[in-house]
């Protein structure tokens, strides 16, 4: 499926310009250049084929190496594999381990402050607990 620069540019803006799959940075002038430095191509979250819908909150930038990494295969049949060491990687498992009660206690803050301040401080607690609770490899 072709995109309109204007959806391309949503898509790209929308994930700060970096791969949703692997995290590394994307250009926005080489969309779908493979080889370039960069080059990126438009990724359905949920893939198309099981049942996953061209919205835009379906969609995200995502590297082409990543993409092969993903188990897709050439005219040929041949496998694309993954070209890096590690396997893909979401960024919540990039991040440091000691930034995930603080990210939890801040989302659970924010929900909990349409309860008024008793709400906010409690999800805050119950959620730096939960992130402390996550293990990010």
């Amino acid at each position: 499926m072709s995109f309109s620069d204007e959806t391309r540019s949503r898509i790209y803006h929308r994930t700060g310009g970096y791969c949703h799959l692997c995290g590394c940075k994307v250009s926005f002038t080489n969309y779908g250049i493979v080889g370039a430095r960069g080059a990126w191509e438009v990724e359905h979250s949920i893939p198309w084929s099981l049942g996953g819908t061209h919205h835009l909150n379906n969609l995200y930038a995502a590297c082409i190496p990543a993409i092969a990494g993903k188990g897709l295969y050439n005219e040929n049949g041949e496998s694309l594999e993954w070209p890096h060491e590690s396997p893909i990687v979401s960024r919540a498992q990039k991040r440091n381990p000691d930034e995930q009660p603080l990210g939890c206690g801040l989302t659970g803050l924010l929900f909990g402050a349409r309860f008024g301040p008793g709400g906010a401080l409690v999800c805050g607690i119950i959620g730096a607990v939960i992130g402390d609770a996550i293990k990010v490899k």
